[in-house]
């Protein structure tokens, strides 16, 4: 395993002897949630101390290049194991989240603590939508929300009207409260088809063959690094995504179904493992991370084929200075 990028939530060790960087549970965590009420519940010393304990940060990662932590690798269907769709890309001029599906601030929270979670969100530049469907922007009204309550500095959005008119509804709702400060990039516009965030980061965008609008995107980080995202998308339609990314560092495909439905893709709008993998060799993508599994995977083990290629699960999080590290895990 590798201490810097596998920060657990916690453990639940009886002894003194685990590495620094985990959280042990005391005796009585798995209560705290539990009704008042239930009488069966014993509140002894150990589950009294438990909201005295101080505040656990994971710490936020440093690097050369940039980072990036899955907060959601599921697909519509959140399961025990999986949420909805949600990344965080770090970079030295700040955060990009890309897809907000429902959880997404209160995984930022679980994963980061209350400290460095605020951190991302006053630093959050871009919010980019892939699209419109529910697993992919159920969470937006809930991370403006909580985003206004730290800081009064723009963020970008990137989404089509329809998404704005919702969230001008939400807005609405806390009058005389903090406002959500947005900047709307209309992927309806074609003059947005390439926009620069700021004089480090530059996104590409194309239309995807899954849903109306659709995106994915090249991210472009310190005139270096191009991380390509895919959105949902069908891997074996003839859209443009291949051939306007060629080459990227790291590509981010879904691969919502495994090798039992390659035969069976003309009846979904989706992709399965192989043929995300069939599209890293085409586009030459040096890496490759898989997301957007379906439910019918959970708690299964999914094994990836490809030497250069690694299946996401919810809180992974890693400097791309490792990503040797990361596929050989």
């Amino acid at each position: 395993r590798s201490e810097n990028m596998l920060n657990p939530i916690s453990t639940c060790e009886t002894s003194t002897d685990f590495p620094p960087n985990f959280v042990n549970l005391s005796t009585g965590d798995s209560l705290i949630f539990s009704p008042i009420q239930k009488v069966s519940i014993n509140r002894d010393e150990d589950y009294l101390k438990i909201q005295r304990h101080s505040n656990y940060n994971c710490p936020l990662h440093t690097f050369q290049s940039f980072a990036i932590t899955f907060l959601g690798t599921g697909s519509a269907t959140p399961t025990r194991c999986r949420g909805d769709p949600g990344i965080l890309i770090h970079t030295k001029s700040g955060f990009i989240a890309v897809d907000i599906g429902e959880g997404y601030v209160e995984q930022l929270y679980r994963k980061y603590g209350h400290d460095n979670a605020k951190y991302v969100l006053k630093n959050l530049k871009l919010i980019f939508l892939s699209h419109n469907h529910c697993d992919h922007s159920f969470g937006l009204h809930s991370i403006l929300r909580a985003r206004s309550k730290c800081t009064s500095e723009k963020v970008q959005l990137f989404c089509d009207s329809r998404i704005m008119r919702e969230v001008h509804f939400f807005e609405s709702l806390y009058q005389g409260e903090n406002p959500f400060n947005i900047i709307h990039i209309d992927s309806d516009d074609v003059k947005n088809k390439e926009f620069f965030l700021n004089d480090s980061i530059n996104i590409k965008t194309v239309e995807v063959y899954h849903s109306s609008n659709s995106k994915g995107c090249q991210i472009t980080i310190d005139g270096k690094w191009k991380l390509a995202y895919s959105g949902d998308r069908k891997a074996l339609s003839d859209d443009h995504f291949v051939d306007e990314f060629p080459g990227p560092d790291l590509l981010i495909h879904e691969a919502t179904f495994l090798s039992e439905l390659d035969s069976e893709m003309d009846d979904y709008d989706h992709s399965t493992m192989n043929h995300a993998i069939d599209v890293q060799k085409k586009m030459n993508a040096k890496y490759m991370a898989l997301v957007h599994f379906s439910q019918r995977y959970d708690k299964q083990y999914i094994p990836c084929p490809a030497e250069k290629a690694f299946v996401t699960f919810d809180y992974l999080s890693f400097a791309f200075d490792d990503i040797e590290n990361v596929c050989k895990m």
